[in-house]
């Protein structure tokens, strides 16, 4: 036997006489053994800070696992799921060839992404071969049954789910409260209460903007808010236990939920305003989040990419940062966020660092001008002064990305007129570009006008000021999201609830 080392490059050059590495039909002969190895830097009796040393005789089943195990699974995994990664993917790979097929391929992807810098502008063809190799495997598998499969389909029949792949659904939100034993059921619990928190917006959004909230919406607004205040309580109390075990990087993963409770604690908390100045109460919750993902994120450049990797796929500190980017308007607050932002580049899922970092320069870019013009004020008196309610971006929409110019089209949309008033939309093209953000050039908005409807109390009647046609921009659906049902007004008698189209832009 023999332990195997690799060269993080190499996985991206596909085998000539093999193309797509592919897999050996049979192995009667292998021999696998995994075998666990102490951590740098172990915690008693905390046997997922144990890593896992793979022992094969094919070469090149060896070479992937053990690539992916030390190299590929560490980075993918962010802050959490580092039992999934690096333990489950890999023991359930030595033996499943369409896991490692696919596993094949995401090294593959992930060589490329972190070579580049962020880019993958055409897919390695052994990272195509063998994805393509996984999905065949996987539908011949559907044909045939193997022994794996078998007891996890009996045991998920039987029991109801199965005990070695991470649940999705969670139980209900129990009603007497949070008490976490571990950090996946806070995770969990978290992840269930912003889905709820996040329906609740999307579906009430156009009442706030035509004065059709309801009692029921309200009550549902205040039982959230108490939900969210409940975890916190719940996860602190976890934390300050004496047998919570956890270490550094586990640490930061639990700031990083605590961040985005209190992200949507704010959002649920201001959703059925109109008013943006709304989020100015929240300063302190602010300061605070903003300096934990700053703590968070206070690892050297070469740290953080190398452990953690330009992409991950969950959800850590680009989502709430861009949160209080763009609804925090303290500038001090906001250029700490692009600092964080803009100190190198990573992915969340769809989460991208510096397009956040873009979207919410551009948003305070707006607002600022827009301040200084509905205030008149010099230059060297704006610091002082927040941007007023007709200055504030509410959301953006956001248009077709080309890959070949490189650039987003964003419409901002804003209350110029009062929160009752009608939309005044600009437009600005955004750069999608793996570069630093910081050296992009200054560019003006192409386009600023209003909208062709204009709401007066309930009703939602033509604008004869209106600039430009909507229609011009949009197929109707997305201003109806905008200004509730009240559009097309119920029959009398008939309940009615908002929220009917959801063409979700950019709701930061």
């Amino acid at each position: 036997m023999q332990e195997y080392e690799y060269d993080g490059s190499s996985v991206m050059n596909s085998n000539p006489a093999a193309p797509g590495y592919d897999i050996p039909p049979e192995r009667p002969d292998q021999r696998i053994l995994l075998l666990p190895k102490a951590a740098l830097t172990p915690l008693a009796g905390d046997s997922r800070t144990a890593d896992v040393s793979i022992f094969a005789d094919d070469l090149d089943v060896g070479y992937v696992l053990d690539l992916f195990n030390h190299r590929t699974g560490p980075r993918i995994q962010g802050f959490f799921d580092r039992t999934f990664w690096n333990r489950l993917v890999v023991q359930i790979g030595h033996n499943e060839p369409a896991i490692l097929s696919a596993m094949r391929a995401v090294c593959a992807v992930y060589e490329q992404v972190e070579i580049t810098g962020g880019e993958l502008a055409a897919m390695d063809q052994s990272a195509i071969a063998a994805y393509n190799k996984a999905i065949q495997l996987v539908v011949k598998e559907s044909a045939s049954s193997k022994a794996l499969f078998s007891r996890l389909r009996l045991q998920s029949g039987v029991f109801g789910r199965s005990s070695l792949l991470r649940q999705i659904t969670v139980k209900e939100i129990p009603k007497d409260g949070f008490n976490f034993q571990n950090m996946s059921e806070a995770r969990d619990a978290n992840v269930e209460l912003m889905n709820k928190s996040i329906d609740f917006i999307m579906t009430t959004s156009p009442a706030k903007y035509t004065n059709a909230a309801t009692s029921e919406m309200a009550a549902q607004q205040n039982w959230l808010k108490g939900r969210f205040h409940d975890w916190r309580r719940a996860i602190e109390d976890f934390l300050h236990r004496p047998n919570t075990i956890l270490d550094n990087m586990e640490r930061k993963g639990a700031q990083i939920l605590m961040c985005l409770n209190n992200c949507c604690l704010i959002w649920t908390s201001t959703c059925l305003s109109p008013e943006e100045s709304q989020y100015d109460k929240y300063k302190p919750q602010f300061e605070e989040m903003v300096d934990q993902c700053a703590s968070i994120a206070n690892l050297s450049p070469m740290y953080f990419c190398n452990h953690i990797g330009h992409f991950q796929f969950d959800m850590g500190l680009v989502a709430p940062l861009h949160m209080i980017g763009s609804r925090c308007r303290w500038r001090h607050i906001r250029k700490t966020c692009l600092k964080v932002l803009g100190s190198h580049h990573w992915r969340e899922g769809l989460f991208d660092s510096y397009r956040s970092y873009r979207y919410i320069k551009a948003v305070m870019d707006l607002e600022e001008a827009e301040k200084i013009r509905l205030l008149s004020l010099a230059p060297t008196e704006s610091d002082a002064h927040l941007p007023p309610e007709g200055a504030r971006i509410h959301f953006a929409e956001l248009g077709p990305s080309d890959p070949h110019s490189g650039f987003q089209v964003h419409t901002f949309f804003s209350k110029r007129f009062g929160p009752r008033g009608d939309w005044y939309m600009q437009t600005k093209s955004i750069s999608t570009s793996s570069k630093d953000p910081a050296t992009d050039p200054e560019e003006e908005p192409q386009s600023a006008y209003i909208a062709s409807m204009l709401q007066k109390g309930l009703e939602v009647v033509p604008n004869d000021s209106s600039t430009k046609a909507f229609a011009d921009r949009s197929n109707g659906m997305f201003y109806y999201h905008l200004v509730g049902p009240q559009m097309y007004p119920p029959k009398k008698n008939s309940h009615q609830t908002a929220g009917l189209a959801h063409n979700w832009a950019d709701r930061f």
